[in-house]
């Protein structure tokens, strides 16, 4: 399905993001090491690796989760017939759409009053709070989208999402 590509490189996309926060981080401890060296301290850099650290972890989500990166026990999965084992990963997938759906409303709603009110942070630079609860709103979002997807994906084709083989790169390989 061209949508189903279209949203796995969307996914990849922010997996991308999330790597180049990540690398931010690495930067910018490395810049702070280097300013105690010079005998110069850098304001604000713990602060900014912080955000940096968030947004790699809000990105990475729906990369992570379609790549079979999670941890997820699939124990009892593996160990029932394929219709139940389907009916119980359908299952977990729509809670997991709704809750993650749920949590993007919430985190939306944390960015756009901070926005609202013009919160700043209490950090060494003052920084307006919505642009690193970008984000979370995002990263979030495109869960819930990916878990949204994936119930989609499972339902039409009755192929559990959950590793039947014996890892991870098994169930990776098959779709």
């Amino acid at each position: 399905m061209a949508i189903s590509r279209l949203l796995d490189r969307v996914y990849d996309a922010a997996g991308v993001l999330a790597g180049i926060a990540m690398i931010a981080i690495v930067l910018i401890i490395l810049a702070q090491v280097g300013a105690r060296l010079l005998a110069y301290p850098l304001r604000g850099g713990a602060q900014f690796a912080g955000y940096a650290m968030a947004a790699a972890s809000f990105l990475a989500l729906p990369h992570a989760f379609r790549r079979h990166a999670h941890i997820r026990i699939t124990i009892l999965l593996q160990a029932l017939p394929p219709r139940p084992r389907l009916v119980l990963d359908l299952a977990g997938l729509a809670v997991g759409t709704v809750i993650a759906a749920w949590f993007a409303w919430w985190a939306y709603d944390l960015a756009y009053i901070s926005w609202e009110i013009g919160e700043v942070s209490q950090g060494d630079v003052a920084v307006a709070m919505w642009i690193p609860q970008i984000a979370m709103v995002v990263g979030t979002a495109l869960f819930a989208v990916a878990l949204c997807h994936t119930l989609i994906e499972t339902a039409l084709t009755g192929r559990g999402f959950a590793p039947e083989g014996d890892g991870v790169l098994d169930a990776a390989a098959d779709r």
